[in-house]
């Protein structure tokens, strides 16, 4: 009985687990797009990079995050089976 319920849920779980894959690799992107390497000069021009960049830090690591999150995410039906 336990098993059949299982079964019944399975594809939920496997169209939930696309959809968190598809939109982590968005965040993903998004975030590494977002970041900018820094510059070849010295490590003056590489902390001026950064301070530019203060204000959009947050919003970048949090897309990593959230990506990563939502990937693992994406793996729990298969890992749940």
């Amino acid at each position: 009985m336990i098993d059949e319920q299982h079964r019944t849920g399975l594809p939920l779980l496997l169209q939930i687990g696309a959809a968190a894959a598809i939109i982590g690799t968005i965040f993903q992107v998004g975030a590494g797009t977002l970041s900018t390497s820094l510059p070849a000069g010295g490590g003056e021009d590489a902390l001026r990079a950064i301070a530019g960049q203060s204000a959009m830090l947050p919003v970048i690591y949090l897309g990593f995050i959230l990506g990563a999150v939502l990937w693992v995410w994406a793996r729990w039906p298969d890992l749940a089976i």
